[in-house]
């Protein structure tokens, strides 16, 4: 019977803060040129030549070694989460801060009577605070219980000794759909240096692997000017002309 009882209870469904989209406002975006304020450069094999494009940086945390922790159920029952060490990705505002959850495969929870308690389509992470300190661990595991995002949600604060796990870091990314153009480092086998140039540009969409003879006193990639300085296998110096 009490066993039935534990069971029944884990199932209770929980009330908890409003969640909420994140505002585009809440990440920085810059425009990021390559290279800049310099003539001469280095590149390595996949490296760029030229990069263009708005860039996405976001504040996160990363956990620094493999969680494994206890959090309270419904009536207190605790269950065990498991984090992997690795980024947090920054997910919803919740109340006055924000979530900030592991990626698919590096969360787990079990119950000591139900087994594995979350789904990968459910949430283990970070819950941050107005300014941005993290402050509780949490786990979301409503697609589990099948109810409502938010409705099946459990947390706990961070101990003293614990935030040692959690580092704050920046997480840079490309805008979705955003104009891009670049211009990758393929190859040298000198003196042929291949290279890939991708564009999304006003309008157009372009995208093709090019050879260069590094020996000529310019090379020429859409539009693009550039002079070998010096060359390796793995390494390009150049100057950008234009």
């Amino acid at each position: 019977m009490a066993r039935l009882f534990i069971i029944l209870a884990f199932f209770s469904i929980c009330g908890c803060t409003s969640r909420t989209a994140l505002s585009v406002n809440s990440a920085e975006r810059f425009f990021l040129a390559l290279p800049s304020g310099t003539a001469e450069y280095e590149v390595s094999l996949g490296d760029y030549l030229l990069m263009e494009q708005t860039i996405i940086r976001e504040k996160s945390f990363r956990i620094t070694q493999d969680v494994h922790s206890q959090i309270p159920g419904s009536l207190g029952f605790p269950f065990n989460f498991h984090l992997k060490a690795g980024n947090l990705i920054p997910t919803v505002k919740f109340g006055e801060g924000t979530l900030f959850r592991a990626a698919k495969g590096n969360f787990s929870a079990d119950h000591s009577l139900l087994g594995s308690v979350a789904t990968d389509e459910d949430e283990i992470g970070v819950i941050s605070d107005k300014l941005g300190n993290p402050v509780k661990w949490y786990v979301d595991n409503a697609r589990y219980n099948g109810v409502a995002r938010g409705d099946a949600h459990w947390e706990r604060a961070i101990k003293p000794e614990e935030l040692l796990w959690v580092e704050p870091m920046v997480i840079e990314s490309t805008e979705r759909g955003s104009p891009y153009r670049y211009i990758q480092l393929l190859s040298v086998s000198w003196p042929i240096i291949k290279m890939k140039y991708s564009e999304n540009w006003e309008g157009k969409t372009d995208e093709a692997v090019l050879e260069a003879n590094g020996e000529d006193p310019e090379i020429v990639v859409k539009g693009f000017k550039f002079r070998v300085r010096k060359a390796s296998s793995s390494l390009l110096k150049v100057e950008r002309l234009r």
